[in-house]
C-alpha cells in the first residue's frame, strides 16, 4: 500500500504525521494489553482505545496518517485481542472488525471534513482580515458602550491616531468631533437590529477646525445565539466628492452666466444636430424665441448663396463627428443686413456617454471690412512703393526677394521677372563685405528691427553710404534703403565746423552754453568751475549759483535778450565756494530756422584772477608810488637833518653849558640820529641792487626788524633772535628783506594780544639731495591757520584780511624763495593750549657763501 511505503516518498510533514500516528497506535496498544486481564468482561475496551488514537490521528494529524492508524489499529486489535481473548468464531470477529472499521472510517471522514471546514474559515477570516487592513474603507468593530474592539489601519489614519491607541476607547474619547454624529446610529443599530447608512460631516478633532464629509454604514455582530455583542462600521471620507460636486455645480453656474454674458452667440445641439439650448444674444440677434429656433426657423436667415454650402459641411461633420468650422452670412433681425459669422461646432460627450456638439459664433463683420480695407492699402503701398525713390525690398529666410520695388530694379538695370527667387547675395556679391550683411543678419537672428549706415563700394570706383532700416516680417524681413551720400558729405562738413570750433575753444577760459526759452541747459561746452555738463542739461541758474541774487540777475539779463532779440554783455559777479567770481557774459538770442527766438546763446569767461592782478597791479603801483615819494622825501630831509646835527654838535661844545641842557642835547642828537637812520634805510631800499650779491642774512634780518619796531612795542610782541654766527648766502637782499617783512606782518597780525616771535637762523643739510641750506624759522604763538585753507595760503589772491590784505604776500614770499632756489613750508595748530604758526625757509649756502661766516 503506498501509505505504507517507503518513507522517502513522503513530504516531510506527512511523515511526522504517520510516526505520530504509529505513537498513537502504539500508546492504545499498550494500554490495551494493560487491561487484557478484563477483557473477557469487557471485549470492547481496546477498539475505544484504538478508536481514540485514530481520532486523535486525525485531528492532530492528516487524513492520510488517520487511515494508517484506522489500518495498522484494525489488524493488531484484531490479532492480539480480539482473536486470543474474546471472539474465536470467524464469523463474529469479521462483523466486529467490519463495525470497528466503518466506526473508526467514519470518525477520520467527519474529523477530516471539520478540519478542512476550520481550515477554510480560518482562510476566510485571514482573507476577510487582509481585506479590512488594505481596503481603501475604514472599519471598526465596536462594543455596546461603543469602545473600540478593533479598527482597521485606514480608518486610524483618518483619526489621526495609531491602531492601538483607538482599543479600549470609546467614540467620545477617540474621535470627539464625529461622536455627536455617530453615537445614536449605533445605538440605534444596537436597539433594531437594523442596518443603516448615514453621510456624516465634522473632523475627528475639534482642534483641527476643518470640514470633512463621511459616508458611514453600521451592522450588528450577533453571536451563535443571535444576540448582538458588537456593532460593525464601515466608513468612506467623501470629502473629496462633495467638494467635486460643488466645484461641478459651480463649474455648472458659471458657464450659465458665461453663455449668458457672452456676446457670443452660443448654442448646443443633440447628436443629430437639433439645437436645445442658446444664449440670449443668438435670440436677440434672430430676434426669435428658443422654440423657434429648435423648430429650425434661423435657418431662414442665412444668406442664399452660403446656405446649402453651409449646411453640406454641417452634414459632413454630423456624420464624421469631426470639428465644423465656416464663414457665412446671417441676417440680422434688427438692421435687415447680412453679417458675417465665423462659427465653430465642436462634439463633446454629456455624462451618459451621449455625443452632443456646442456651437460658438463671432460676429467677423467688422474684420472682413478691415480685410477689405487691408487689401485697397496693400494696393495704395504697392502704388506707394512704386513711386518713390528710395530702394525697398522683401526678403524671406532664405535671403531670396519676395519683393522690389522700382527703384531697386532701375538702379540694379534688372526686370523683376531676373531677380525674383534669387538671392540678395546674388544679384548684390559686394554687399557680402559691408555692414549689410552683418545688419541683415542681426535682423533674422534677434527678431527685431534694426538701424544701421552702410559704406557700400560701386562699380565706378566711387563710395556711397546708405541709411538702412530693417523689420522683421513673418519668415524674412524688409529694408528701406536710402541713399544718404549727399547728407555723408553734409555732416562731414559739420563736423569739420565743429571740430575747428572745439579747437579755437579747447585751452580758453569761455565757457559756451545754450538755453531754451525757460531758461533750461540744453546745450554746455566747457563748463566752469569743472561742472560736469551732462548734470546741468535741464537745470536752470538757480540750480548752480549760490545767491539768489547773483541766479535772478543773470536770468534778467537772458529774458529781456529773448525779449527783444538784442544781445548784451555783462560782467556779473557770482559767489561761489566761499568767494565771489566774476565773468564777462556775453548773450545772444538762439533762434530757429524760420528766425524765432527759441533761447539764449552765451559764452562766459572768468576774469576773477585777471581783476584780482588788476586791483594787485593798482596796489602795486601805489606802493611804488609811495616808495618813489618816501626816498625823494628822506633825501630832501637829509641835508637839514646834518645841518641840525652839526648845530647840535655846535652847541654841546659850548662853555658853561648847564648839564640838564647837556642831556637834552643828547637826547634830541640820538633821536635825530634815529631820524637819520631811517632816511639811509628808504634810500637805501629805492637804490638797493637787483642782482645777487653776498649778502648777510642777519643785516638784513635786523633792517626788516627794525622797520616792524614801533609795531612790535604797540602791539606787545616780543622778539627772541637764536642765532650764534651770521652767515652770508648769495642772494638779492631787497627781495630776502620783502619775504622776512612779510612773514613778520602775518605773525604779527595773528597776535592781537601781544606774543612772542622766535626766529631761528643755522645751517642745515637735507636728505633729499644731500646739499648745504641755511635754515630760516619764524614761530609765532598766534591764533593758528585752520586745517581746511592750509592748502591755500600759498596761492595768490588768498587772504583771511579782506579789508586789508591782497592776498599776494606769501604767494610772493614763495615765489622770491623759490627763484633763490629754496623752499618755504607752513606748520601750524589751532588748539585751545597749544597754538600758533611756523613757518621754515631753506635756502642754499654758496661755496662762497659758506666761506663768509661773520660773528655776531
Amino acid at each position: 500500500m503506498r501509505l505504507l511505503g517507503s518513507s522517502e516518498n513522503l513530504p516531510r510533514t506527512s511523515m511526522r504525521h504517520h510516526v505520530l500516528a504509529l505513537i498513537w497506535v502504539a500508546l492504545a496498544t499498550g494500554a490495551s494489553l494493560a487491561f487484557s486481564p478484563y477483557l473477557p468482561e469487557y471485549p470492547a475496551v481496546p477498539a475505544c482505545f484504538y478508536l481514540c488514537a485514530v481520532t486523535a490521528s486525525a485531528i492532530y494529524g492528516d487524513f492520510q496518517s488517520s487511515i494508517t492508524a484506522l489500518v495498522l489499529s484494525d489488524i493488531l486489535l484484531g490479532l492480539l485481542f480480539w482473536r486470543r481473548f474474546v471472539y474465536t468464531h470467524g464469523v463474529s470477529l469479521m462483523v466486529r472488525e467490519f463495525l470497528y472499521t466503518a466506526l473508526s472510517g467514519y470518525v477520520c471522514l467527519l474529523a477530516h471534513k471539520l478540519k478542512l471546514a476550520r481550515a477554510g474559515e480560518a482562510r476566510s477570516i485571514r482573507a476577510f482580515a487582509d481585506f479590512t487592513h488594505s481596503a481603501p474603507i475604514g472599519f471598526s468593530l465596536h462594543r455596546p458602550d461603543t469602545s473600540y474592539i478593533d479598527i482597521n489601519p485606514q480608518l486610524a489614519e483618518w483619526n489621526e491616531m495609531r491602531r492601538e491607541e483607538h482599543l479600549g476607547r470609546t467614540l467620545a474619547e477617540a474621535v470627539p468631533g464625529l461622536a455627536a454624529s455617530l453615537i445614536p446610529h449605533l445605538k440605534r443599530v444596537l436597539e433594531t437590529g437594523e442596518s443603516t447608512t448615514v453621510e456624516i460631516a465634522g473632523d475627528p478633532h475639534e482642534a483641527n477646525n476643518k470640514q470633512r464629509y463621511w459616508l458611514t454604514s453600521y451592522f450588528p455582530v450577533r453571536n451563535a445565539r443571535g444576540k448582538i455583542e458588537a456593532v460593525g462600521t464601515a466608513v468612506l471620507e467623501t470629502t473629496r466628492e462633495r467638494h467635486a460636486q460643488a466645484a461641478l455645480a459651480n463649474s455648472e453656474s458659471r458657464y450659465r452666466l458665461l453663455t449668458e454674458t457672452l456676446s457670443q452667440y452660443i448654442w448646443t445641439a443633440d447628436e443629430n444636430g437639433k439645437i436645445d439650448y442658446c444664449n440670449k444674444y443668438f435670440l436677440e440677434f434672430c430676434g426669435m424665441t428658443l422654440e423657434e429656433v429648435k423648430a429650425g426657423k434661423a435657418l431662414e436667415l442665412f444668406h442664399p448663396e452660403d446656405r446649402e454650402r453651409m449646411l453640406t459641411k454641417i452634414s459632413a461633420s454630423l456624420a464624421s463627428g469631426k470639428i465644423f468650422e465656416d464663414e457665412h452670412r446671417v441676417r440680422h433681425a434688427r438692421d435687415e443686413e447680412y453679417h458675417w459669422h465665423l462659427a465653430h461646432l465642436e462634439p463633446f460627450f454629456d455624462l451618459s456617454g451621449a455625443r452632443r456638439w456646442l456651437g460658438v459664433a463671432i460676429d467677423v463683420t467688422a474684420r472682413k471690412k478691415a480685410e477689405i480695407e487691408l487689401r485697397a492699402a496693400h494696393d495704395r503701398l504697392s502704388v506707394l512703393l512704386s513711386s518713390i525713390s528710395e530702394s525697398f525690398i522683401v526678403l524671406d529666410k532664405d535671403w531670396r526677394f519676395q519683393y522690389a520695388n522700382d527703384s531697386v530694379m532701375e538702379h540694379r538695370g534688372m526686370a523683376w521677372s531676373e531677380m525674383q527667387g534669387k538671392s540678395v547675395w546674388e544679384i548684390y556679391p559686394a554687399a557680402l563685405e559691408t555692414e549689410f550683411k552683418a545688419g541683415y543678419e542681426k535682423v533674422m537672428r534677434e527678431r527685431t528691427p534694426h538701424r544701421f549706415e552702410v559704406k557700400y563700394p560701386m562699380g565706378d570706383g566711387t563710395t556711397r553710404y546708405f541709411l538702412v532700416h530693417a523689420h522683421p516680417t513673418g519668415e524674412g524681413l524688409s529694408a528701406l534703403v536710402t541713399n544718404i551720400t549727399d547728407r555723408k558729405g553734409v555732416e562731414e562738413q559739420a563736423r569739420l565746423a565743429h571740430e575747428r570750433f572745439q579747437l579755437a575753444l579747447h585751452g580758453t577760459p569761455v565757457s559756451v552754453f545754450h538755453q531754451d526759452r525757460d531758461l533750461r541747459y540744453i546745450w554746455v561746452y566747457n563748463p566752469a568751475r569743472g561742472m560736469d555738463p551732462n548734470e546741468m542739461l535741464g537745470k536752470r541758474d538757480r540750480d548752480f549759483i549760490e545767491r539768489a541774487s547773483d541766479a535772478e540777475m543773470t536770468e534778467t539779463i537772458k529774458r529781456e535778450v529773448i525779449r527783444t532779440g538784442v544781445g548784451q554783455r555783462r560782467e556779473i559777479v557770482v559767489r561761489s565756494r566761499g568767494a565771489d567770481e566774476i565773468y564777462d557774459l556775453q548773450v545772444e538770442p538762439l533762434r530757429d530756422a524760420d528766425g524765432d527766438i527759441t533761447g539764449v546763446s552765451c559764452a562766459a569767461i572768468d576774469i576773477t584772477e585777471r581783476k584780482r592782478t588788476q586791483e594787485a597791479l593798482i596796489r602795486s603801483e601805489k606802493l611804488a608810488s609811495a616808495g618813489r615819494l618816501a626816498a625823494s622825501i628822506a633825501h630832501e630831509i637829509n641835508n637839514p637833518l646834518e645841518a641840525v646835527t652839526n648845530l647840535l654838535y655846535l652847541t654841546r661844545h659850548v662853555p658853561n653849558l648847564p648839564e640838564e641842557a647837556q642831556q637834552y642835547i643828547s637826547m634830541a642828537s640820538e633821536e635825530l640820529e634815529r631820524v637819520a637812520h631811517i632816511t639811509r634805510q628808504s634810500l637805501g631800499f629805492y637804490r638797493e641792487p637787483s642782482t645777487a650779491q653776498i649778502t648777510s642774512l642777519a643785516a638784513v634780518m635786523q633792517s626788516a626788524i627794525e622797520l616792524f619796531r614801533g609795531k612790535l612795542r604797540k602791539q606787545q610782541v616780543a622778539i627772541r633772535q637764536e642765532w650764534k654766527d651770521d652767515i652770508a648766502i648769495e642772494a638779492v637782499g631787497g627781495e630776502l628783506r620783502q619775504v622776512f617783512c612779510n612773514l613778520l606782518s602775518n605773525s604779527i597780525e595773528a597776535m592781537k594780544h601781544g606774543g612772542n616771535i622766535r626766529i631761528r637762523m643755522g645751517q642745515s643739510r637735507v636728505l633729499e639731495d644731500a646739499k648745504q641750506y641755511v635754515r630760516i624759522t619764524f614761530a609765532d604763538d598766534g591764533c593758528g591757520v585752520p586745517q581746511e585753507i592750509r592748502t591755500q595760503i600759498f596761492e595768490p589772491f588768498f587772504t583771511t584780511r579782506s579789508s586789508t590784505g591782497t592776498g599776494l604776500g606769501l604767494w610772493v614770499s614763495k615765489q622770491l624763495v623759490e627763484k633763490h632756489g629754496g623752499r618755504i613750508r607752513l606748520r601750524s595748530n589751532t588748539g585751545t593750549a597749544e597754538h600758533g604758526t611756523a613757518v621754515m625757509i631753506l635756502l642754499p649756502v654758496s661755496e662762497c657763501g659758506s666761506q663768509n661766516q661773520l660773528k655776531v
